[in-house]
């Protein structure tokens, strides 16, 4: 199987070294046949593009987003399902998900067994612009709601409940209905027979509730959110219900164009970290676990993820982490470790 590969500036190059390590040495010792395929071009993060003017800055990101594009593209249109990538620009990150019509599935469980899936909308809103001028005064920007994409939202979102979900659930909506004349909420309604649609403030208000009164509500939850409060709502769910932080949890990004139907794109929560680049020192334990949920769902090695998950909460135990969990490890003494544990279970 091929895995798309792309890097951009910043500790980018450090977490592709670690990404590629990782996948190639387990792929050895599981007898996996994987082939990593590198964009050889390297995106610019927000760091790297400060020190241009906006005019250039423009100019940058539209040639950034080119290349992307025919690369994820050409690698579908040859096989390829699944790509890796480090941190890049928002603006050309966004417009990827836009032409791509991408969505992000952030699955929770919760201890008392109850499941949330939530489904993030990334393929239109106020992020993901239409068109934007740019000028020394002002910036001016054009987004887009289409009902036509809340129908492939939805559509994919009831496809992967059996996935996700065990019993009963409930489908909540978060956005900002209230708008647009109103439209938004007509569009749920008209695709939707049973969804309960909430404005952002009183949608996380209502969430909070139901994460703390189990017996109040039972069942799960199908969330489907709007591109914005989705952003948020990643980060704050980690820290809330204690499953992670954004230096060490991953995301995935879900293509449903015709383009690109069922590509994944893995990439870390966190940003590109370009102040520690080349220090060998930025944390490796998202990358892994990207890399691990990668290799479990594409090569069906059942349990590997969550073995990988105990053997990352062990390091994390003994403090073998890098400097910013308190630790003193270099990037691939941590990697080394991990693989070490691995090696030692597989060979058993």
């Amino acid at each position: 199987m091929k895995i798309g590969l792309i890097v951009g500036t910043g500790t980018g190059p450090e977490l592709a070294e670690v990404f590629n390590k990782f996948v190639t040495e387990v792929a050895s010792l599981l007898n996996l046949n994987i082939q990593i395929e590198k964009l050889v071009y390297q995106p610019k993060t927000y760091w790297e593009l400060r020190k241009f003017s906006w005019r250039d800055i423009e100019n940058i990101e539209n040639e950034d987003l080119e290349v992307l594009w025919n690369f994820i593209v050409n690698f579908y249109r040859y096989g390829g399902r699944a790509v890796f990538r480090t941190a890049i620009n928002a603006e050309v990150l966004y417009q990827l998900r836009r032409k791509g019509l991408a969505i992000k599935v952030f699955p929770i469980h919760l201890r008392d067994g109850r499941r949330i899936m939530m489904i993030r909308d990334e393929m239109q809103g106020f992020y993901t612009n239409d068109e934007y001028y740019l000028s020394d005064e002002e910036i001016k920007f054009i987004g887009s709601f289409q009902k036509s994409y809340f129908n492939i939202l939805i559509k994919y979102a009831m496809q992967m409940i059996s996935m996700y979900l065990v019993g009963d659930f409930e489908i909540w909506a978060l956005y900002k209905f209230h708008l647009f004349a109103n439209l938004i909420e007509r569009w749920f309604h008209e695709i939707l027979d049973k969804v309960k649609l909430f404005q952002p403030d009183s949608g996380i208000d209502q969430l909070l509730k139901y994460i703390k009164n189990p017996l109040k509500y039972p069942t799960d939850i199908l969330l489907l959110t709007s591109n914005e409060i989705g952003d948020m709502l990643c980060e704050f769910l980690m820290y809330i219900l204690n499953i992670g932080d954004k230096n060490t949890w991953y995301s995935k990004d879900i293509f449903l164009s015709m383009d690109l139907q069922g590509l994944v794109m893995y990439q870390t929560i966190h940003g590109s970290a370009d102040d520690i680049a080349g220090k060998n020192v930025v944390n490796p334990i998202a990358t892994l676990r990207a890399a691990g949920d990668l290799i479990e769902y594409w090569f069906k090695t059942n349990n590997f993820f969550s073995i990988l998950n105990e053997i990352l909460k062990e390091l994390e135990d003994k403090g073998i982490v890098t400097p910013d969990l308190g630790g003193t490890k270099k990037t691939m003494d941590v990697v080394d470790y991990v693989l070490e544990k691995i090696k030692l279970l597989y060979q058993r």
